[in-house]
């Protein structure tokens, strides 16, 4: 009985996929291309992309495909009350699907994920050992929960951060610096802030998080820098251990690791220019 009518479920689904796919399409042939959220490393240095059409129809067709997307949609549907009749209503309404896309679409946390994106499709440069990026300056509890991160494991999800202050505090969006300081690994923390000069400080947990986040995307997900090292911040967990951020692998950016200012090989000291 259950399958029989999950199956039925996923049948006004798919109807309701089609009419997604048909206002999809219309949206992007009224605003023109969009950006493209994965580009080769030269159409970022060029500093901007676009995505054809062809490219913007594969997309589409994969979504119609994502049966396990439109199971979960299902799953999570009946837990608040999202039955036969409401998916019946949006495969044969277009006015009330494109009113539900626009009120998606307005989610905040959503908000902030496009402008991650596009602080991506902005890219990465490096010279002289210095990256530099467009920060969008999101709070991180909020950069961590965002759809995009989560699907791609971009920040490990075992990270015990979110009941600090610094995990809450967002800052104004900006253009910033970030740079591992040559020779730095091994030294203490004081030792570390004696590197630093006169124009530069040690960066917030966040700022360097967004960074890592930020060239993973703009690279397609080729450089996950700082696989197998951290980087100390200016943050501290509860006792005084200094906050360290790094062994960025396929689980994601590891985020907490407890310093306690010793040296340590494997954890280098970070500069990025006072905003």
């Amino acid at each position: 009985m259950f399958l029989e009518s999950i199956g039925k479920d996923f049948g006004y689904m798919r109807q309701a996929s089609r009419t997604f796919r048909v206002l999809w399409m219309l949206v992007s042939l009224r605003d023109g291309p969009r950006p493209a959220f994965r580009a080769s490393v030269s159409d970022f240095q060029k500093g901007w992309c676009v995505m054809s059409n062809q490219d913007m129809v594969r997309q589409v067709e994969e979504f119609g495909r994502g049966i396990g997307l439109i199971h979960e949609v299902i799953v999570t549907g009946r837990k608040v009350g999202a039955g036969r009749a409401f998916y019946v209503a949006l495969a044969h309404n277009e006015n009330l699907f494109r009113r539900v896309v626009e009120f998606v679409s307005q989610d905040p946390l959503l908000v902030d994920q496009q402008a991650l994106l596009d602080a991506a499709a902005r890219g990465v440069t490096f010279e002289n050992g210095v990256f530099r990026f467009f920060d969008p300056g999101t709070p991180l509890n909020v950069l961590s929960s965002m759809p995009v991160v989560r699907e791609k494991h971009l920040v490990n999800p075992h990270n015990l951060f979110k009941g600090y202050d610094w995990a809450k505090r967002a800052d104004a969006p900006q253009e910033r610096t970030f740079r591992v300081i040559e020779g730095s690994f091994g030294e203490s923390f004081l030792k570390g802030g004696e590197l630093l000069h006169s124009d530069q400080e040690r960066p917030s947990t966040r700022s360097v998080v967004a960074f890592l986040v930020i060239n993973a995307l703009a690279t397609g997900e080729r450089e996950r820098l700082l696989p197998e090292c951290y980087v100390c911040t200016a943050d501290m967990f509860s006792g005084g251990y200094y906050v360290c951020v790094g062994y960025f692998d396929v689980d994601g950016i590891q985020i907490g690791y407890s310093w306690n200012g010793r040296g340590r090989p494997d954890v280098a000291h970070a500069a990025s220019r006072k905003s």
